[in-house]
Formats: structure tokens, sequence, C-alpha cells
């Protein structure tokens, strides 16, 4: 099947230039010259000679583009790094054949999976590039198309380019808001520059040997009662925060997510990271954007594998609180990312984080959704919708562990509670 396509792309005649010829050469031939028909005549004459130049201007320059590409550079251009959903310029040009204005040159990538707009920019075509999901590749292969503008003609071939790719996780809006607050286990510390034993929020009776000035007095004298003010205790810290990412249909808010938590602290100051498709967990900021990364490269239904070993090889004492993110969209990660929290036992210490992309637009599942759904491409990024929330919360909530909902896009830690309300799939 590769090899007839192969063929298919360098066969210059496309299924509108044999419809040209063959009815021009016909017109010549049969009418023209057979019945002298010199209407027909020319008509298939300029057919055929405009099929011929288009024939002949599209080879001519797929060639020389070609000629132009082959080797796909020599990696000094560096690696190539970018936001997953985010636009922007590789640094890849073509130069564009102003000398016939006829013919186009449009390309796009076959590995790994973007979308690509094509600019022009003076005398040279520039690629904007969206990358669909994250993911580390070790080269870039394109497949350019040179086309005559009346569909006639049309050559495609291959270029590959010796260039690293890493394309990392969108953060959205999470940037700018305090995930720290949607994400910690409860515990804390006094400030640093104050007393150990925190501020004196707390009151008790008085006691011999208590200092007269922590007295309150307004409350003696409406209750005849002695008491002082009393310094609140510390919370103890959380010892280690252990986190996992699950892969997934739908998860790049999920992976968008664990970034910003990594980035910004959100974890603690002791933390471990895991994540779907590699069995060695990280306790850097480094090690573990680069474990978010390469999830991406996890088969669809094979999101949630990992958990189990994870907790299992995190499951210390000095451990608190493990915080999973997961897609908002149900797969088969349901039922192993809850057969793991039940083999570990945590119950009350584990934290879901259920992460989507715009909650209060969040599509509802139906028929009209469904029909619009057609023809879409399967490597599209899929959108959580209300009723899959639902189910992922309800699925997720039933062990005791407490569900977050993340909105990657509005840039929101909510309670699991805020799904209600909305209309039903």
């Amino acid at each position: 099947m590769n090899l007839l396509r192969r063929l298919l792309d360098v066969w210059p005649l496309g299924p509108g230039g044999m419809l040209v010829l063959g009815l021009s050469a016909v017109g010549l031939v049969r009418y023209g010259v057979g019945h002298r028909d010199l209407v027909l005549l020319v008509v298939a004459g300029v057919g055929l000679v405009v099929a011929a130049i288009a024939l002949v201007a599209v080879v001519g320059t797929a060639v020389v583009t070609w000629a132009a590409l082959r080797g796909g550079g020599d990696g000094a251009a560096g690696a190539l790094e970018r936001e997953a959903g985010v636009a922007a310029r590789t640094g890849f040009t073509v130069h564009h054949p102003w000398f016939v204005p006829f013919v186009a040159v449009d390309w796009t990538w076959e590995s790994p999976e973007v979308e690509v707009v094509v600019e022009r920019d003076g005398g040279r075509l520039h690629e904007r590039v969206t990358p669909r999901r994250r993911g580390d590749h070790e080269g870039i292969v394109r497949r350019v198309v040179v086309a005559d503008l009346f569909g006639i003609s049309n050559v495609a071939f291959r270029v590959r380019e010796r260039r690293r790719a890493r394309f990392v996780p969108g953060t959205g809006r999470l940037e700018q808001m305090q995930v720290v607050q949607g994400m910690a286990g409860g515990d804390a510390l006094s400030h640093p520059d104050g007393p150990p034993a925190g501020d004196r929020l707390d009151m008790r009776r008085y006691g011999d040997g208590d200092p007269i000035r922590f007295v309150l007095w307004k409350v003696f004298a409406r209750t005849r009662q002695l008491v002082i003010r009393n310094p609140e205790n510390a919370l103890s810290p959380v010892s280690q925060t252990v986190a996992y990412l699950v892969a997934g249909r739908g998860d790049e808010a999920a992976a968008g997510a664990a970034r910003v938590a990594v980035r910004c602290g959100a974890l603690g100051g002791d933390w471990t990271f895991g994540a779907d498709g590699h069995g060695e967990p990280a306790t850097t900021a480094a090690g573990a954007m680069e474990l978010i990364v390469r999830s991406g490269h996890v088969a669809p239904g094979a999101g949630g594998e990992g958990l189990a070993r994870f907790l299992a090889g995190t499951g210390s004492g000095t451990t608190r609180r493990a915080v999973v993110f997961v897609p908002g969209t149900p797969g088969p990660w349901i039922d192993r990312v809850l057969a793991a929290t039940r083999a570990s036992g945590r119950g009350g210490t584990l934290d879901f984080m259920v992460c989507a992309d715009d909650l209060d637009r969040t599509p509802v599942d139906g028929p009209v959704k469904r029909l619009l759904l057609v023809g879409a491409p399967a490597d599209a990024e899929v959108r959580a919708t209300a009723a899959g929330l639902r189910a992922v919360v309800a699925a997720l909530g039933g062990g005791g562990a407490r569900v977050m909902l993340v909105d990657r896009a509005g840039g929101r830690v909510l309670p699991a509670t805020a799904l209600r309300g909305r209309s039903a799939g």
C-alpha cells in the first residue's frame, strides 16, 4: 500500500490532468483532424498546450525544490521545542517559484502529528505549526506537494529532517493562578520569621504562672471566667508528596496541569513524580518534565498501567498524600486506576485532579455532537464532555478520595460539585 502511494505521488498527472489530456486528444484527432472541425481543433490544441505547460512547470519546480531540500538538513538549526496547541514558526523555509506563478508549493508533516500553515513572506515560504500532542521525536518527515492551480498536474515527495522535535504540553491559563492552594493536602508550617508555635489565636483557661498580659479582659467582663490567648499549634508539614500522570484519550489538559504543578512548586519541597510509560519516577523538575513529555507516546488504551507499581514503590511511611492527574474523558484507564488505589490502601490520602479545557463550554454528548464529529480527524485532540466528566468523577470519588476539577483553559481549580447543574448528555 505504501509503495502504491509513493508511485501515485511521483506520477505527475492527476485525475483532472488525465481528463483534460484525454478529451483534448480525442477532440484533436477525431473531430479536429478527422472531421475538420476548426473550433474543436483550436480548443483541443489549446487544452493540450495548457496541459503540457502545466506538466513541465510542475515537474521542473518539483525537481528544483527536491534538490534544494534533499538531505533534510544537518541538524545545525538545533532542537525544535514548542508548546502543544500553540502555533509557532519552526524556521523551515522553501523558495517560492516566482517565475511560474500558477504553480503552488505546499507541505504537511507525516511525523510527528502537527497542523501546518504555509505562509508566504517575500520570496520564501515559511511554515507555522501547531503540535497536536506532547512528545519527543528524533526527526521530522514532511510531505511536499507541488501542483498547478488548474488541477492538471501534481507531484509529491517526502523530505526527512534530522532534527529533534520536542513538544511540551500547553498550560493554558494555569500560569496565572495559585494552583498550590487547590492541590495542597491541607498541612502547612508557620511563617519562618514568626515563632514556631504560630500566632495567639486559640484560648484556654488561666493557669498558675501564665502571663497576665495575655488575659482576655473583655471575656472576663462578660463571663467572669479568666481565659488567656494561647498560641495555636504548628501544623506538621507533609513529609513527601507523590504525584502521577495517567495517559489516555484527551489527556493534554492533565499533562499541562502536571507541568504547572511541578514548575510552580505546588507539590511541596519533597516530592516524587511518575507517569505512564516509564518505570523510574523522578524527583527533580527536569526529570519530571521529561516523564510528562514522553508520556505522550503511550497508547491511548494503555493508560494507568504503571500506577499500581508507582504507588507500591512510594508507599513508605513518610508519604502523606498522593496526587493523580487524570483525563476528563472516560477510558480503560479508570479500571486500572481504581484497582491500583484499592491495592495501595491510601483511601483518603489520595487526590484526583480531573483535568479538562474550558469547563463552562464543555460540549454535551448527544446525537447532534456525534453527527458533527463524522469525518473529524482521528488524531484530533479529544474534548471532554459533561457526561464524560460526571462519569469520571463518579467512578473516582467512590473510594473516599478527594476529587477536584482542573480547568486548564479557564485557569481554575474547582471542587467536583461544580459539575452539578450542567445539562445531561
